[in-house]
């Protein structure tokens, strides 16, 4: 008889008591006898006494249930049937403790990777062992996940490594828990949900981006309708923002731009979106800009909303409006353009329109449109006055005595046309220089011009008119002056009558350096200690 070994089986219900096969014992047993398997009687008992004797045995060997919990000794006889010879053995059978898997386990979890919106998450599934486990020590046991109950139940394919694992939304893990001494295991299995992230994008129709507001009365003329573009919104809630705050009470998943900013500032908009799962997934759009713009508007300083310039051959339409938009022009029929001048118009009535371009071509603010803008030959006739008049040094074109409407003073007979400026009344006049007057009536400037030559007399003591000499002029770099009293300051300004200049001395004989200064005419107002005088050089 060969020494027999253990069977040793798993505990199916936490009893001590499972099936057994104790015939697997009898091919043992046989491999070490001579002769033919027929000559040999092996039968199993229960007791060692009833195998001494001979007694029945176990009936069914081959499904034998224990009838000692957990371990129990079975005894073997074998009788050579020929001699009658017998020969005993024993040997244990053991049911080993069934091992314990709580489950199932589940999660539920937000999709928060790099794609929240295809429920495709890495998961870490080793998380789930102490649950699993549950008071079992982790060192007496082997713990690994299968993609099916199959592989679990055979223990080939793990998912590796189970510490960042691919999971599906719905997906069912497979988990075998493992006795490392006896090879006993349980199953149990991990359910996850990965609910998708919300994908809050705001949109409008046709993607317009403005609201058109009236610039006179502030009105809304034009809303702007924001769409979340989340599908299935009965499934989420929402919370709209504008420049960052939140706008209180709005909860739908449109939200409608109707209200104006006083200062006609662009506003960014975004929304919150969050499922009304337990899991409250939420994401939050990027900001949407909303540009405020309107019709054109023509205001109280321009009544027409246009000035007309009318020279001689040249005529001219200067638009001017107000309004919140980026506005562009048409003359008539002809193409937009940014300039709100029109040159060289011809005679005639002509219509212009004033064009919002924010929206671009299709989805603008309304056009302003102003007909009937009348071009007509100049009637206007120069002002009328003296034309030689005699003034104290130190008066300004403010002090030129004329009568006209609108008048405006001009460096020569030629200054004026569509681009040149006119003088600053606060010009300080020169002696002996001749100024000319224009005047405007109804938005039209008169072609003729009013010549005026000013002399400047001897005033009081401190206006007294300085006796001096000045060279070169014009001047290229240095320009010397020189008087029979003390100069005290010289003061240079532009045609415009902006200082640009002014040095202090105490000498009869004094050279100022003009070579910074630009090309052009320029007024000197000298002063020194007994009068005073206001000279116009040319600078090279």
């Amino acid at each position: 008889m060969p020494t027999l070994a253990n069977i040793s089986v798993c505990d199916d219900d936490y009893d001590g008591f499972a099936l057994f096969d104790l015939t697997v014992q009898s091919t043992v047993i046989l491999n070490v006898q001579t002769g033919v398997t027929s000559d040999y009687q092996i039968t199993y008992h229960e007791s060692s006494t009833d195998a001494q004797v001979g007694g029945g045995g176990i009936g069914s060997p081959s499904i034998y249930y224990n009838i000692q919990s957990t371990a129990q000794t079975i005894y073997v006889r074998i009788r050579n049937v020929n001699t009658n010879e017998v020969a005993f053995g024993q040997f244990q059978i053991i049911v080993n403790p069934k091992t314990h898997a709580t489950g199932p386990q589940s999660l539920s979890t937000c999709d928060t990777d790099g794609n929240p919106y295809n429920g495709i998450m890495a998961l870490n599934l080793t998380m789930f062992a102490p649950a699993i486990l549950n008071g079992q020590n982790p060192n007496l046991y082997t713990v690994r996940y299968f993609t099916t109950q199959a592989n679990a139940d055979a223990g080939i394919t793990p998912i590796i490594p189970s510490t960042n694992y691919v999971a599906t939304n719905g997906q069912t893990i497979w988990v075998r828990v493992e006795n490392n001494s006896t090879g006993c295991y349980a199953l149990t299995t991990i359910n996850i949900q990965v609910e998708t992230s919300p994908n809050p994008v705001i949109n409008t129709v046709n993607n317009v981006n403005i609201i058109c507001v009236d610039f006179m009365t502030g009105t809304v003329v034009s809303p702007l309708t924001l769409d979340s573009g989340v599908a299935n919104s009965s499934s989420y809630s929402f919370q709209w923002y504008e420049n960052g705050a939140l706008i209180a009470g709005v909860n739908n998943h449109t939200y409608i731009v109707d209200t104006p900013d006083l200062t006609g500032a662009t506003r960014d908009y975004s929304v919150t979106v969050t499922s009304n799962s337990p899991l409250g997934c939420t994401a939050t759009a990027a900001p949407f800009s909303v540009i405020q713009s309107g019709q054109a508007a023509i205001v109280q300083a321009v009544p027409a909303g246009y000035n007309v310039i009318n020279l001689s051959g040249v005529q001219s339409i200067i638009v001017s409006v107000s309004g919140y938009g980026i506005y562009e022009y048409s003359l008539d029929i002809g193409p937009r353009q940014a300039s709100n001048v029109f040159e060289n118009v011809s005679l005639g009535l002509h219509v212009v329109t004033i064009w919002d371009s924010e929206g671009g071509l299709n989805y603008s603010c309304d056009p302003l449109i102003i007909t009937d803008v009348a071009i007509v030959e100049s009637e206007v006739p120069a002002p009328t006055g003296l034309t030689t008049q005699t003034l104290a040094p130190g008066a300004t074109l403010a002090n030129i005595a004329v009568n006209g409407t609108n008048v405006q003073w001009y460096a020569s007979a030629t200054d004026k046309n569509e681009t040149a400026l006119p003088l600053p009344l606060s010009t300080l006049l020169v002696d002996d220089t001749t100024y000319y007057a224009t005047q405007t009536i109804n938005g039209i400037e008169s072609e003729a011009k009013l010549p005026v030559t000013v002399q400047l007399i001897l005033g009081t003591t401190s206006n007294d008119i300085l006796s001096i000499q000045y060279a070169p002029n014009p001047v290229k770099n240095s320009l010397t002056l020189s008087s029979g009293v003390v100069l005290k300051s010289v003061v240079i300004y532009t045609i415009l009558g902006q200082k640009i200049l002014e040095r202090s001395f105490s000498d009869n004989n004094v050279t100022m350096d003009l070579s910074t200064l630009t090309s052009g005419n320029y007024f000197l107002k000298v002063e020194g200690e007994t009068g005073q005088k206001t000279l116009r050089i040319v600078k090279e």
